[in-house]
């Protein structure tokens, strides 16, 4: 029998630990498991945390309604284009902190439509447009914060329903323009930006360079 257990435990850890848990006090045990935790923390510090996505679409979603809420039409854009520049600037801040540094303003638009995309929208901008006079459109045909939108209530009668459905996703687009908006300001580009949401899940923003 005790060959049989000396096998066990040598080669489970686990019955290895029921078994050191019979044989040692509870507190000796307890304090066994602190030291074993330190050492996994220390190992687990060393891998990047991730928060699940789900809770940031979430989180996008009940700020989006609070603003709403509190504000009305202007002063909820506003308000949430606010937030979103001063994430938009730090979040440009430590995706550019070990880039060199872009040259032109297309250089920087490329940027926030690649790394920065990614960074923040799991993907890259599906389409760039320019006409070389400080006007870029960034189209993404899957915008991830407009997975999740859909009407309230049936359109008004009279009203198209795409309209209708353009008019409610456009609140969940003046974060991200304040988020880009903020970034470019961070990496020197003085701009304003605009998104339109007529085809959901697409959308485009289109930024133009103030000079």
């Amino acid at each position: 029998g005790s060959l049989v257990q000396e096998h066990q435990m040598a080669t489970s850890p686990q019955l290895q630990l029921q078994a050191s848990y019979q044989q040692q006090p509870q507190q000796q045990h307890q304090q066994q498991l602190v030291q074993g935790a330190g050492a996994g923390s220390s190992s687990s510090l060393a891998r990047p945390r991730k928060c699940a996505e789900v809770c940031l679409d979430l989180l996008v979603t009940e700020a989006v309604q609070s603003f709403s809420e509190k504000h009305y039409g202007p002063a909820a854009a506003a308000a949430l284009q606010a937030v979103g520049f001063r994430v938009g600037r730090q979040l440009a801040e430590r995706y550019s902190r070990d880039k060199p540094r872009m040259g032109d303003t297309l250089e920087v638009v490329k940027f926030i439509c690649k790394d920065f995309w990614q960074a923040v929208f799991k993907k890259q901008v599906d389409n760039l447009k320019t006409n070389h006079r400080g006007i870029y459109m960034l189209q993404d045909n899957n915008f991830r914060w407009l997975l999740r939108v859909a009407p309230a209530a049936a359109a008004p009668e009279g009203s198209r329903p795409a309209e209708h459905l353009a008019s409610v996703a456009q609140p969940y687009l003046e974060l991200p323009c304040g988020i880009i908006r903020g970034a470019l300001t961070h990496l020197g580009l003085n701009c304003t930006v605009e998104g339109d949401a007529r085809s959901l899940p697409s959308c485009s923003f289109t930024i133009k360079i103030v000079s």
